[in-house]
Parts: structure tokens; sequence; C-alpha cells
């Protein structure tokens, strides 16, 4: 959708968090292209263009994902979410080392090793998930097909530190 769409359908959305006691993240975003295949190729201009058009909405949370591979570029991006929409809570709701040339498991883990401690320590981002879809980026699964942890897996449960997160 537009952000304008977003927007517009935006209060059925309100009504039915308000009906089941939930909060609200905003539409998840991205920077998206070539231009034309999406809305909108900058993330921050469709979430300006979507509070534009909808200045009352409520939105408890901004919704992000990010699959760049090294921890500079994910802390500018938490950085400059954090900046231009100050207030707001951040849940990464996708990433993983999906846009570099290297998306070994071994790259898997690096970037892993170095984002954990990160998105754990910064105190906007409320929650993140990693992007466990290998059929869409190479050696990101948590789980094989039998549902156990696979190496990344293990790695990815051993590194969350927040005490409410069982290990």
């Amino acid at each position: 959708l537009s952000a304008a769409q977003a927007a517009a359908e935006w209060p059925k959305v309100e009504q039915i968090a308000r009906d089941r006691g939930l909060k609200l993240a905003s539409p998840a975003v991205n920077f998206c292209g070539p231009a034309g295949s999406c809305h909108d190729t900058d993330p921050f201009n469709y979430l300006t263009a979507f509070f534009a058009a909808c200045p009352s909405c409520q939105v408890d949370y901004i919704a992000a994902h990010w699959y760049a591979c090294d921890l500079p570029a994910l802390q500018w991006y938490i950085g400059q979410l954090k900046t231009k929409f100050p207030g707001k809570k951040i849940w990464l709701t996708e990433f993983a080392c999906g846009d570099g040339a290297d998306r070994s498991l071994a790259k898997q883990q690096q970037y892993l090793q170095a984002a954990i401690p990160y998105l754990e320590a910064e105190a906007q981002v409320a929650k993140y998930a990693w992007f466990a879809d290998a059929n869409a980026i190479p050696n990101v699964a948590l789980t094989d097909a039998t549902g156990a942890l696979t190496e990344l897996g293990r790695l990815y449960t051993s590194l969350a530190s927040n005490a409410a997160c069982p290990k």
C-alpha cells in the first residue's frame, strides 16, 4: 500500500487493536528498489508521508526491516529511525545479512554476533527478530526441517541477554 492508502485504512487497524487491547506498530519499512517496484524506495519518506496523512493515528512502535550485512549500517539505520521519529520505540521485525555478496554461514554468524549485543543495548529498540527464511536468503535458517536449532539458531539463542527471554 502507499503511505496514503495505509493511513486511510489505519482507523480499521486501530479499532482491531482497541478491541483486543493491543499496541500498534507502524507499517514495516525498508529501502526498496528499483523505483517502480514499490511505493517509495526510501523508508523515511514513506513513514513521513504516512504520519502526515494520519497525524492522529495511534502508532506505538516504528516497525522496520534491515538486510545490510554490517553493524555500522545497522547502527546508522536505527539512528536515523530514532532521529526522524523521536519518542517511538523501534521493532526491528526482520533483519539478516541479505544484501551482501558474502552471505555464507560464517558471514551470518559474524553479523549476528555483532548485531545482537548492539540491539540488546540500544534503548530505543524494543524488539527484534532475525529473518530466518532460507528460501529468500541463504544460510539464515535458525531451525532445520525437524524444528531443531541449526548452528546459527544455537548462536542466536545464546546471544540474547534479556532476563525476560528464556534461553
